[in-house]
């Protein structure tokens, strides 16, 4: 068992006050998670939206923890326990982040950072920055919501940033495999709880921002300013200069800007975009260098998505042309507008998913999928429990006035029920569109296969990638693809 000096890991954490035995105190290893700890353990005790790691300190100690990091929060008592030293911080979760990247030797100062923020996009934005830096012999690390991992050894994650114990172990290990460079989503739960506090990334990225996770943050302002925390520790900031959000996060930013938009006046301009439906889209990208992009990823939302992409690997070196090259062999993403292949059934529809949970990428995929339907574009959504209710009848008004038919069912009720979303849902819906409730998620899919004629496209929103439900029982295995191919297989061997 190796020990590390308490003083050693507490570099750069506020202390506000401490036990007297601080510089002696040698710790094992650090844990949040008060169950998880063991003899000479550090435990970090962090508030959180549920529980609170104060609560669980005498847990921790019961454990064998040998030293407390706790936040202030109105606490005017010194903590008193023969052997353990206390540390009191005025925030818990910044100490965190720094003391993980001390544990883990600041693996982040020698890895070339990039992170990537903004409502929708930042997993395609973060797939395409890895896709053109591995094509251009850079082995790049990724953390994000679709798995975390080094060049084709991907493992599922958890949430879209993780805490920083999971975070700073994902760089150390990165490093270790001989990454050059990580490209990650940062969440704006992530940047308001100060997860990745002691990063300074090489590049931040700003994709768009549009109403999400009121629920969580209450008001857009809060939303909107736990984004900008990303670009106060960004030495370039690349930002979507036709999203009115980049105004206000440019007056925030502490380093380089560079603006990617339509707009002739952009340091990154797009013109002459091509919208050639599900074969894709291509755009002229005049930044650096100038480069014809060509995309197999249908939508014209990718074209933002590519150039913001384009935009970081230049201030990571690679010139603009050698980007969009790498880009041309970029195939689908998945649960990110992917067209299924329906080749092996005699149907003449198309089915599409794709993760859009919110209002902006609802509209977005509707009407990229519209590009490519030659007759009714069918969606069928619906909306997560225990989430901003605001959006709900707003995506039910551009479902019911983007598609030709909508069917509302369910989407990760969560404690809800199923039926109360909807109707939140049904506030918003143009009632003289057609449109169904199908509550059954799976059933809901079944219906929209057996209306669906030659020409149609049924667009599967919401899940995306996810290959589970979240209900009343907890997280369930669910999976949209086995649904589609599993019907379709049954309805030809019925003949």
């Amino acid at each position: 068992m190796i020990f590390i000096k308490l003083s050693e890991l507490l570099g750069g954490v506020c202390i506000i006050r401490a036990s007297e035995n601080l510089f002696s105190a040698e710790i094992n290893e650090v844990k949040d998670n008060s169950n998880d700890v063991r003899c000479g353990d550090l435990f970090i005790a962090l508030g959180g939206t549920v529980h609170d790691g104060f609560d669980y300190i005498s847990k921790a100690i019961a454990n064998g923890a040998s030293a407390i990091v706790y936040e202030s929060r109105q606490r005017s008592f010194v903590c008193n326990v023969d052997g353990v030293c206390f540390i009191e911080t005025n925030n818990a979760r910044r100490a965190c982040a720094v003391i993980m990247s001390n544990y883990y030797s600041s693996p982040e100062r020698y890895l070339h950072l990039v992170g990537v923020t903004g409502t929708n996009g930042k997993t395609t934005v973060c797939r395409m920055v890895k896709h053109i830096l591995e094509n251009n012999g850079i082995k790049c690390g990724i953390i994000g919501t679709l798995g975390n991992g080094v060049g084709d050894d991907i493992e599922p994650s958890a949430m879209t940033t993780p805490p920083p114990s999971e975070f700073y172990r994902l760089l150390d290990l990165y490093r270790k495999k001989g990454a050059r460079a990580v490209v990650s989503e940062v969440s704006s739960h992530a940047l308001k709880q100060d997860r990745v506090a002691s990063c300074t990334f090489d590049v931040g990225a700003l994709t768009n921002i549009s109403t999400d996770h009121l629920d969580f943050h209450k008001t857009a302002e809060d939303y909107i300013s736990s984004k900008c925390k990303l670009f106060t520790q960004s030495k370039i900031s690349v930002l979507n200069g036709d999203d009115p959000s980049s105004s206000v996060i440019a007056r925030r930013t502490r380093g380089k800007k560079r603006f990617y938009s339509e707009k002739r006046n952009a340091d990154i301009v797009l013109s002459d975009i091509c919208d050639n439906g599900i074969n894709g889209v291509q755009f002229d990208y005049f930044g650096g260098k100038y480069a014809k992009v060509k995309l197999l990823l249908p939508g014209r939302y990718n074209v933002h998505n590519a150039a913001c992409a384009i935009g970081i690997c230049e201030a990571l070196g690679v010139d603009a042309p050698d980007s969009a090259s790498a880009l041309e062999s970029l195939s689908a993403i998945k649960g990110r507008c992917e067209v299924l292949d329906l080749s092996e059934f005699d149907v003449g529809f198309s089915v599409v998913i794709d993760f859009a949970h919110t209002p902006d990428a609802l509209l977005n995929i509707l009407n990229a999928c519209r590009s490519f339907t030659e007759k009714r574009l069918i969606s069928v959504f619906g909306c997560g429990g225990d989430r901003d209710k605001t959006k709900r009848p707003e995506m039910g008004r551009i479902s019911s006035f983007t598609a030709d038919f909508t069917i509302v069912t369910s989407d990760n009720p969560r404690t809800e029920m199923p039926e109360d979303i909807i109707s939140d849902i049904l506030k918003g819906i143009d009632k003289t569109s057609r449109f169904k409730v199908i509550t059954d998620r799976s059933e809901a899919i079944r219906y929209a296969i057996d209306i669906a004629g030659d020409g149609d496209v049924i667009v599967l929103a919401g899940k995306g990638h996810e290959e589970y439900e979240i209900n009343q029982n907890g997280k369930i295995p669910y999976s949209e693809k086995d649904i589609v191919f599993g019907y379709l297989k049954g309805k030809t061997s019925e003949g």
